[in-house]
């Protein structure tokens, strides 16, 4: 398969000194192959334009990426998500919320979080789905629940985003809104 020749090309280039740098930056969460963000978009790039090009979205490529242990791994399968994310529907997601909880950390959830965003600007009914998710004991549902109207600008949703504000006050982790709680009352 395409992946698996992507997959060897990124694990040829592995630079050993990066790669620790790359993890302990990431307080040693995940292993890296140290390939820095211009030297993976380079070689995943001809590659994600090509398999974007299929009719149907290729989930089997996108849970190739998470099942692998480097990062740039699912840093191949969000951009890939991205070059994509028109052809998703309001049935994938759940498959979204999936990556989201699985090998958690801010570098792919910030990214997925734009995703879900398209989706639910596209998918209005949607945004009940965010309420839940920012009540989840889940941080990072939370944290896509707070961040996926970012690229709205203008058209947020101030009411949806209050009560998704109000949802996570008093959580350990996200003390800034803290200060939010005495200004609006929540």
């Amino acid at each position: 398969m395409w992946h698996d020749e992507l997959f060897g090309e990124l694990e040829s280039q592995k630079d050993k000194e990066q790669a620790e740098k790359m993890s302990a930056y990431m307080k040693n969460h995940f292993p890296f192959l140290g390939l820095p963000k211009p030297k993976l978009t380079a070689i995943i790039k001809p590659y994600i334009k090509k398999a974007a090009k299929e009719e149907n979205i290729n989930w089997g490529f996108v849970d190739a990426c998470w099942q692998k242990e480097y990062r740039e791994a699912q840093y191949a399968g969000v951009e890939y998500l991205i070059a994509v994310q028109n052809k998703l529907t309001e049935h994938n997601l759940e498959k979204l919320k999936e990556l989201i909880v699985t090998k958690s950390w801010w570098d792919t959830s910030d990214s997925i979080d734009r995703i879900v965003g398209l989706l639910v600007r596209k998918y209005p009914a949607l945004a009940d789905v965010m309420l839940d998710w920012s009540k989840s004991g889940n941080i990072w549902l939370r944290r896509v629940a707070i961040d996926f109207q970012l690229q709205y600008k203008e058209k947020v949703d101030t009411g949806l985003l209050e009560k998704i504000i109000c949802a996570n006050f008093g959580t350990s982790r996200i003390s800034p809104l803290k200060l939010l709680q005495r200004e609006t009352g929540c």
